[in-house]
C-alpha cells in the first residue's frame, strides 16, 4: 500500500478474487503495529470494529488502507473504525496477542470466553493447546 503505484501483492489479488466471487459476512484479521497487536471485524452491516487491549486508537492508515482493498469490490467502505469495549491490559503484561486472538474468536463464536487479565494465561493455553492440535 505504501509503494507508488498501489499494485496489489499476488495474495492480495486472490483475496479480492474470492471476495468478489463470494458473499463475504464477516471478515476478521488480526494486526501487528509497533510490537503490538490488535484486531479488527468488518461487517459489511456494520462496519469496522477493532480491539486493542491498550486502548489505543487504530494506526492512522487503516481506513485508508482497508478502503483500497475493498475498493471495487461491490462492499460498503466504512467511515470510521468503532472501538469494541474490551478490558485493558496492565502495562507490558505481554497480553495483547492473546487479547487480540479472544476478541477474534469471540466474533465467530459470541459463546467463547472473553479475554481478561484474570484469564489471560488460562486463554494462552488454551490458545496454544488449539494450535498445537491443528498442527
Amino acid at each position: 500500500y505504501s509503494q507508488l503505484p498501489r499494485l496489489y501483492s499476488t495474495e492480495l489479488i486472490a483475496f479480492r478474487q474470492r471476495m468478489h466471487l463470494t458473499h463475504v459476512d464477516t471478515l476478521i484479521f488480526p494486526l501487528w503495529t509497533n510490537n503490538h497487536y490488535s484486531a479488527y471485524c468488518y461487517q459489511p452491516t456494520v462496519g469496522l470494529v477493532y480491539s486493542d487491549s491498550l486502548g489505543l486508537e487504530p494506526p492512522s492508515d487503516v481506513l485508508c488502507v482497508f478502503a483500497w482493498l475493498l475498493e471495487g469490490l461491490g462492499y460498503p467502505i466504512p467511515p470510521c473504525a468503532v472501538h469494541a469495549p474490551i478490558p485493558l491490559q496492565g502495562p507490558a503484561s505481554g497480553s495483547c496477542g492473546v487479547a487480540a486472538t479472544s476478541f477474534i474468536e469471540t466474533q465467530i463464536n459470541p459463546n467463547a470466553p472473553v479475554w481478561s487479565g484474570g484469564n489471560s494465561e488460562l486463554l494462552r493455553d488454551r490458545f496454544l493447546k488449539k494450535l498445537l492440535a491443528y498442527h
